[in-house]
């Protein structure tokens, strides 16, 4: 735990001007910092796609509220297929046939506690998964990226071998939310209690329950 105080606020990013900003700093990461996308395509400076109108969108917000982090949610019963099965690698691989979801535009912008932001993120998103019955997620991901998640407890299981995508060698992997509890419980209590408890406000002072 880091010394300095903290608050973040986690919610469901609902409204107009949540949306917004939301495509605002996807644009910027995207399509400025790491120029996976071209900025041409989005004169509005907004990064959206096809996917976003039925999304399920998820922020982080400090203690000015401003966003920090987000993450979406894109479960495989509401679209004909999901962006991971684009990917390159898996022209001939496996795709998920359980009810799971492909968990993307993750993006953390947090200049301090970022760790907080990220866990404070995936366990809004777990529970989240929990209540809509999601047995699994789907993420693409930099081999880095992957073991770094593992930091959290989160243990993605590749689909296939990295392969360039949007600008990055980046793989599909799984990450199967029951076995998930079941390592928490016997391995990682304490990760698990945390995961149990109301996502709301996370501070380093006290876990608040709303």
């Amino acid at each position: 735990m880091a010394s300095s105080g903290f608050t973040f606020y986690f919610k469901p990013a609902e409204t107009r001007k949540e949306l917004e900003r939301c495509y605002q700093i996807r644009y910027k990461v995207y399509c400025e910092e790491k120029r996976w996308l071209k900025p041409e395509n989005y004169p509005d400076k907004l990064e959206t796609d096809e996917y976003d109108e039925k999304a399920l969108h998820y922020i982080a917000m400090d203690e000015d509220f401003n966003i920090v982090g987000l993450m979406r949610i894109l479960r495989v019963q509401d679209y004909n297929k999901l962006p991971y099965t684009c990917h390159p690698a898996l022209k001939n691989g496996h795709v998920i046939t359980e009810n799971h979801a492909e968990l993307s535009r993750f993006i953390v912008i947090a200049s301090k506690n970022r760790n907080h932001v990220i866990s404070g993120l995936f366990r809004m998103i777990y529970q989240s998964s929990k209540i809509l019955e999601l047995e699994k997620w789907v993420i693409l991901v930099e081999p880095s990226l992957r073991r770094y998640f593992t930091r959290f407890y989160y243990f993605c299981d590749p689909l296939t071998t990295p392969a360039m995508y949007f600008g990055a060698f980046t793989m599909p992997a799984v990450c199967d939310i029951r076995k998930h509890e079941r390592i928490w419980q016997t391995r990682y209590p304490a990760n698990y209690e945390f995961n149990m408890q109301p996502y709301t406000i996370y501070s380093n002072k006290e876990m608040i329950l709303i």
